[in-house]
């Protein structure tokens, strides 16, 4: 079974990417690799932190939109219909909550 909570996940993930990139920026200028004035540092610190906030929304967006159920056509795995079609082939108000369990 996935993850049922990707928005912890990502949240988890994008907190240690930018701990990660902040101390990285700070470690590289301490030790004089690169020199950057305070003001560069926050300014890449703050590009990278808007940067994986973005990510840290679409990406659990698209991982949920992809595991949910259509109500047009509600199916399971193998293809075979949740809900028994009525005379027309759509399914009844009563079959689609007896689908989602409601």
């Amino acid at each position: 079974m996935g993850n049922e909570r990707p928005v912890v996940t990502g949240t988890t993930i994008s907190g240690l990417l930018i701990v990660l990139v902040n101390s990285a920026v700070a470690m590289l200028t301490a030790m004089g690799v690169v020199h950057w004035d305070t003001a560069t540092q926050a300014a890449i610190n703050a590009f990278v932190v808007a940067l994986i906030n973005v990510g840290a929304v679409i990406v659990p967006m698209i991982w949920v939109h992809k595991q949910v159920t259509p109500l047009a056509a509600p199916r399971d795995e193998d293809g075979t219909p949740l809900v028994r079609a009525n005379s027309d082939n759509a399914p009844t108000l009563k079959q689609t909550r007896n689908a989602l369990g409601m």
